[in-house]
């Protein structure tokens, strides 16, 4: 059970860390500047609009409304609260999440196969190129938690809402 958890949560913690390294390093490189402060290299593109959100809500008419899902925002309000910036509980929200998303991966996977195989699966996730945006102040790493979760608890979890049969009611 305790390599269970540690493998994933190893991965996630040292793809992180790798990440943000080369996130630098290429804002170094692109730029040709060192950044002035770490939040100058990871505020960009959706990440803008998600903390517009968590700190200031959907407003009527907003083209927000129908881009940005709400539980990402309202995780990254809640801990912006503790954490006092909301940048930062952006990152902490994302990288929670996909070390969550491994755990499932890695359960999931096996549920079929031998350790190996689910070791593999996590490292292969974490080595993908676009693992990228499962780091940063995006949603992708919360909906990769919630949908490998949901087919998880739907081959495993008698009981839960995922895997009731609806044919035979």
């Amino acid at each position: 059970m305790k390599r269970l958890l540690s493998f994933p949560v190893v991965m996630a913690l040292i793809s992180g860390v790798v990440t943000l390294g080369f996130g630098y390093l290429g804002f170094i490189s692109v730029e040709n500047i060192m950044p002035s402060n770490w939040d100058v290299i990871w505020m960009r593109w959706d990440t803008i609009h998600y903390l517009a959100i968590a700190e200031g809500g959907y407003f009527p008419g907003s083209p927000l409304l129908i881009c940005f899902p709400p539980l990402y925002p309202l995780l990254i309000r809640v801990s912006a609260t503790v954490l006092q910036d909301p940048l930062l509980a952006a990152i902490l929200v994302s990288n929670l999440a996909f070390a969550v998303g491994l755990l499932f991966l890695y359960k999931l996977i096996a549920i079929d196969f031998n350790k190996n195989v689910s070791e593999l699966a996590v490292v292969f996730c974490v080595c993908f190129p676009t693992a990228y945006f499962f780091h940063i102040g995006y949603a992708e790493s919360l909906y990769f938690a919630l949908s490998i979760g949901s087919f998880y608890m739907a081959r495993n979890a008698g009981g839960w809402p995922a895997s009731w049969d609806f044919s035979r009611h």
